[in-house]
């Protein structure tokens, strides 16, 4: 079997919001007719929604080889870092461990140092 193709968060979002709008206008082959519009939209000749625009860095091909062999989801390392960090937070709340609160105060100096801003990690949601 193929490997799944890794898709960042909002191209899934923009494939999920398309089969879920064609198929409550009844549309049965979904995928065609994205690959279809897609087709014309790189020739200029639809305007696109902004629900699907992430998809249009894609060529046809790249999308075909989405929809057939199927997707995931890749975390951008913004996202590997608010995930890691939430996890440490779950399995100890209190953070009384030492260990753990120095990993949390690492990724925090590191946020930090590099100007970068992530909620719930060093921004305020």
């Amino acid at each position: 079997m193929s490997e799944k193709v890794k898709v960042g968060k909002e191209v899934a979002e923009a494939i999920k919001w398309y089969e879920e709008n064609a198929e409550k206008s009844g549309i049965i082959y979904w995928e065609d007719e994205l690959l279809y519009n897609h087709a014309l939209n790189n020739n200029g000749e639809i305007d696109v929604r902004e629900e699907i625009k992430p998809l249009l860095k894609y060529s046809a091909f790249e999308l075909a080889e989405i929809l057939v062999k199927g997707y995931e989801i890749y975390q951008t390392p913004e996202e590997q870092l608010s995930t890691q960090y939430n996890e440490i937070f779950k399995r100890n709340p209190r953070l009384s461990e030492n260990y753990e609160k120095g990993i949390m105060d690492g990724i925090e100096l590191a946020l930090d140092t590099l100007g970068i801003e992530i909620d719930g990690i060093n921004k305020n949601i």
